[in-house]
């Protein structure tokens, strides 16, 4: 009976050390994938100061995550919201793979279809993203008019943008149409908008409603 008793014992001190361990292991993984780490690059006396020229170093977020989808990054003018930006040859493995390429919460990507550089209406998607939430603020016409500029940056050039609306269901490039923005937004913040202007979309679901968040370019 005792050696039955000792038994038991040695048992639930081994699974006590696997449960220990595989917790361990989770969180050392949740830290790892927690967030991408953005690197800059180094400013020298002989590198021109301008808010236009990129200052994220892609190529060493690139080698440093082992992906070479990193093309860009996307940010809210006097906030925190800052998220680099992917592309890969489709329109949906970056809604449930994140920058390591693990299943889970996605990143927020560009329409494959389209160039950083050279689409004059530019789609991101943000479904995926566990921060797609954060663009709920802009129902805020206060947290509105505090953030109203985005920035684009890519390898070449930083875009700006003036968001102009928040439109009732995602946007397609190939759809846009001025008229029909102003007609079916939610929320409308700048009437003075032409289909000759250049755009930046940003495709999101909020509370379960996909929407777009459009903005013009400045």
């Amino acid at each position: 009976m005792k050696i039955l008793k000792k038994y038991h014992i040695y048992i639930y001190i081994f699974l006590v050390i696997c449960a220990i361990t595989i917790i361990s292991i989770k969180l050392i993984d949740l830290k790892k994938t927690k967030a991408i780490e953005i690197e800059r690059k180094e400013i020298d006396d002989k590198t021109p100061i301008s808010d236009t020229i990129p200052t994220i170093d892609f190529a060493k977020l690139r080698k440093k995550y082992k992906n070479s989808d990193i093309k860009a990054a996307i940010r809210i003018k006097n906030d925190s919201f800052e998220e680099i930006v992917f592309k890969t040859n489709n329109n949906y493995y970056y809604l449930n793979h994140n920058y390591l390429k693990k299943k889970g919460n996605g990143e927020i990507f560009i329409d494959y279809r389209l160039d950083l550089d050279n689409s004059k209406i530019k789609v991101l998607y943000a479904s995926g993203s566990s921060k797609s939430k954060y663009f709920k603020r802009y129902y805020d016409e206060q947290y509105y008019t505090k953030h109203k500029y985005l920035e684009l940056e890519t390898e070449k050039i930083v875009y700006k943008y003036e968001v102009v609306s928040i439109y009732s269901k995602y946007i397609s490039y190939k759809e846009f149409e001025c008229k029909k923005i102003l007609n079916d937004s939610l929320y409308t913040y700048n009437l003075d908008l032409d289909d000759n202007d250049e755009f930046l979309i940003i495709n999101t679901t909020i509370d379960k409603k996909k929407i777009a968040i459009v903005s013009k370019k400045v």
